[in-house]
């Protein structure tokens, strides 16, 4: 099932894409730009209280630009990683050697998903490193390397999700088209998530509004829980109960949707002729 020749290939031609090497630019600059200034305010704040809350304001900050980047790196990756096989033709070669499809469509995704997940962790590490040398972590935060690192899991598992979903779209959709639709399914996602979340009905009543939540809420695998939860461990939350069955549930809503549009994705690989 695991073929290692094909993960190392996957992440060697997505490793020079331009458009990924220029987001991790713009995120380390951004970030760096604003613990600079955040802690400049600071220093001159300090006799007020208010230099707590920008101290936490700009860790919020700083943990969602991680997030907010590591989803688009690996909606940007994952929008290639398929489709370019599909455009240059390399896909029949491939499929020409003594690999299955399924097995080529799990070791390009599995590929995708490690290089995405080693910019996550390079540009978390450095998210760190600005957040200490600018005195940015407010007093009283929890900023453990066990949250930290047990952040890491549902952050990676948010990137399997975007490269399933994103490799979908790409049996249908060009690059372009490919990317523009999986950023759209990660911030409806996670939009809906959130708007339930603060109390409202995931359908209600027959129309436009309701019938998109229900649609990103209950039929498509959604990745809310999980980001909720990575980004929770980042800034140092306490889990409670609460918190522990909506991951629990969204979990097993996310097997379920997986299972059933990996199902449909497999078909329609199968019958497509390359």
């Amino acid at each position: 099932m695991f073929n290692f020749t094909l993960i190392k290939n996957t992440i060697e031609k997505e490793v020079r894409n331009k458009s990924v090497i220029f987001l991790f630019a713009m995120t380390v600059v951004v970030m760096y730009l604003g613990g600079v200034l955040s802690n400049t305010l600071q220093i001159e704040i300090q006799e007020s209280g208010f230099s707590t809350y920008l101290a936490t304001a700009s860790m919020t900050v700083v943990i969602w630009i991680i997030s907010l980047s590591a989803k688009l790196v690996a909606a940007l990756i994952s929008a290639n990683i398929f489709r370019s096989d599909l455009e240059s033709g390399v896909i029949s070669q491939i499929l020409a050697l003594p690999i299955n499809r399924s097995s080529y469509v799990i070791n390009r995704m599995l590929g995708g998903a490690l290089l995405s997940f080693l910019y996550l962790v390079f540009i978390l590490i450095i998210g760190i490193i600005i957040l200490i040398s600018n005195d940015l972590v407010p007093k009283g935060v929890d900023f453990s390397m066990i949250k930290m690192t047990a952040s890491l899991i549902p952050h990676f598992l948010q990137i399997l999700i975007i490269m399933f979903v994103s490799c979908f779209f790409s049996l249908f959709f060009n690059k372009i088209g490919t990317l523009l639709l999986t950023c759209f399914y990660v911030i409806a996602s996670v939009g809906v998530y959130t708007y339930i979340q603060a109390g409202n009905p995931a359908l209600s009543g027959l129309n436009l509004s309701s019938i998109f939540g229900f649609i990103f809420y209950w039929l498509l695998p959604r990745i809310g829980e999980i980001s909720g939860l990575a980004d929770m461990l980042s800034l140092g939350a306490e889990l409670n109960i609460d918190i522990v069955k909506s991951f629990v549930f969204g979990l097993v809503h996310l097997v379920a949707t997986l299972a059933i549009w990996g199902f449909i994705f497999n078909s329609i690989f199968k019958r497509r002729s390359f």
